[in-house]
């Protein structure tokens, strides 16, 4: 359920809530009694009468919070799309202007959420201790993107109807199968010739910035939105090549760049998020790196997390406990290439998937060296 969907119920139920005191209140003076049983109705409506009004007090606040959460992230969302504009605008006098324009309404926008957390979390630090949870503004409202979910996610049509897709709506069946990303990306000089590596170093340039401004999980899922993003504004597909297991421990941007499978894809943008080095793996090992997550608690995977099952692995874009499903960032084959892909908690549960917490991958506390992973592989697969 979304927030403003949530906000929708609460002041139906708010507006349920002032009926039946409404109610209360008429049937004081409808009633006729005397004596000791006039007091102890007339006591036992008041009480009833407080407690009403406390809950309709909860739900007023519970309303507005919603409603201020709900801006909170359409701000969180422009921003995103404005840094993301923001770093492929070339940063020379030329171009000063425009991007001097952009920082000002990113600043704007950022002041604005400020003040708007501030406020969300002085609501839900009175309305807590009476039963309703924070949860709301948790990793999924704060995390950082640089480019929208929801934007991306309408260009992939895995979740249209068959009436839908053959409309032709989402972009998936309209992509090519290119080469080589970087390639589309190139630049031509004054005499309309291709500056060879161009393209490489434009792109090159963005990761290296998603590297030095986001950390841990930001980096990592920022990295894969961002690609994606830049292969379908091309119109073209993040290529799919099966790598089989001949992948060196390293993943370059390079080697994703000419198309890759599921691990190294994943491996690529973990390591992204880690202070040291995220090497290589077959996909099953995947299932040593992190803590598994019981399956009962997947509403509590973060995005950067990974699923993984004996034969495939895929990066947690954003976790919709309220759906009981994840959006993924996975490689799905030659004729779809990498995507964005909805995927619900039960089809990966019968799917024999477990859901990894890479915190302490991100936080530098677990050695991703592949060559330290595979002296203690062997107990860890004793114990399946």
């Amino acid at each position: 359920m979304s927030y403003i969907d949530t906000a929708i119920k609460g002041t139906n139920e708010s507006t349920n809530l002032e009926t039946t005191n409404k109610n209360i209140g008429n049937l004081a003076f409808s009633l006729i009694w005397s004596g000791s049983a006039a007091t102890a109705l007339t006591e036992t409506l008041s009480n009833i009468n407080n407690k009403l009004n406390i809950e309709l007090s909860k739900l007023s606040s519970f309303f507005t919070a919603l409603q201020q959460l709900n801006k909170y992230k359409q701000n969180k969302e422009q921003i995103s799309s404005l840094k993301f504009k923001l770093m492929c605008i070339p940063n020379d006098e030329e171009h000063s202007g425009e991007r001097a324009a952009l920082q000002r309404q990113i600043s704007e926008l950022e002041q604005e959420n400020s003040i708007l957390k501030a406020q969300i979390e002085s609501i839900f630090s009175q309305i807590t201790p009476l039963g309703i949870s924070t949860s709301l503004i948790g990793h999924n409202v704060e995390f950082n993107y640089i480019t929208g979910i929801d934007e991306l996610l309408t260009r992939y049509d895995y979740y249209l109807s068959d009436a839908e897709k053959q409309a032709g709506l989402g972009l998936l069946y309209q992509l090519k199968n290119g080469s080589r990303l970087d390639t589309y990306y190139n630049q031509v000089d004054a005499n309309g010739n291709v500056i060879e590596g161009s393209g490489y170093q434009y792109i090159t340039n963005i990761l290296n910035t998603i590297k030095n401004t986001y950390s841990g999980r930001e980096a990592a899922v920022n990295t894969a939105l961002v690609l994606l993003k830049l292969a379908s504004d091309k119109g073209v597909k993040l290529d799919y090549k099966h790598q089989g297991t001949n992948s060196n421990p390293y993943v370059s941007t390079q080697y994703v760049m000419n198309g890759v499978d599921c691990n190294p894809w994943t491996a690529y943008c973990v390591d992204k998020g880690t202070p040291t080095r995220f090497q290589w793996r077959p996909v099953g090992d995947f299932k040593a790196v992190g803590t598994a997550i019981a399956y009962e608690n997947w509403s509590q995977a973060q995005p950067g997390d990974v699923m993984v099952s004996s034969g495939h692995v895929g990066l947690i874009i954003e976790n919709d406990p309220a759906n009981n499903r994840f959006v993924v960032a996975e490689a799905r084959g030659s004729g779809q290439g990498i995507v964005l892909n909805y995927r619900t908690y039960s089809e990966l549960g019968k799917g024999g998937y477990s859901i990894q917490d890479m915190t302490n991958v991100y936080n530098g506390t677990e050695n991703t060296d592949r060559r330290v992973f595979e002296n203690v592989k062997d107990s860890y697969m004793a114990t399946l």
